[in-house]
């Protein structure tokens, strides 16, 4: 099994509710999950876990105005964006510090950075 991680990409603000920014996530990432009914069909993961589902020092983030985090995007260890419109966005070099990725995904959030940013684990 590998793991890695995703930021999804949804409107809202500090207001918004976190059990309201989770569903909205897993909306978008609904169409990119295998699903047992079509197994052969193209896929980015078998299933995930959202924010809410993770449980870790209270220190540790995992929802963020997408803003906040353009310079500091590196640091997540992201290797997928999916955006508000539903749009996946992935890392061509398949690893999270390719200076061309890190690039493309600070471009991305510098577009939606008034939305909020979820990470989310995804597992194959």
């Amino acid at each position: 099994m590998t793991r890695y991680y995703a930021l999804v990409l949804v409107p809202g603000d500090a207001e918004t509710p976190e059990e309201e920014a989770c569903e909205a996530a897993a909306e978008l990432l609904f169409p990119y999950m295998r699903l047992e009914d079509d197994p052969e069909a193209d896929y980015h993961f078998d299933w995930f876990l959202q924010p809410d589902d993770l449980s870790g020092p209270d220190d540790v983030q995992l929802i963020w105005r997408a803003g906040d985090i353009v310079e500091r995007f590196a640091e997540l260890q992201v290797e997928a964006i999916v955006t508000p419109e539903g749009r996946w966005h992935g890392s061509e070099a398949e690893v999270w510090d390719d200076e061309a990725w890190v690039a493309k995904a600070r471009q991305i959030l510098r577009q939606h950075q008034e939305c909020l940013a979820l990470r989310h684990v995804l597992h194959i």
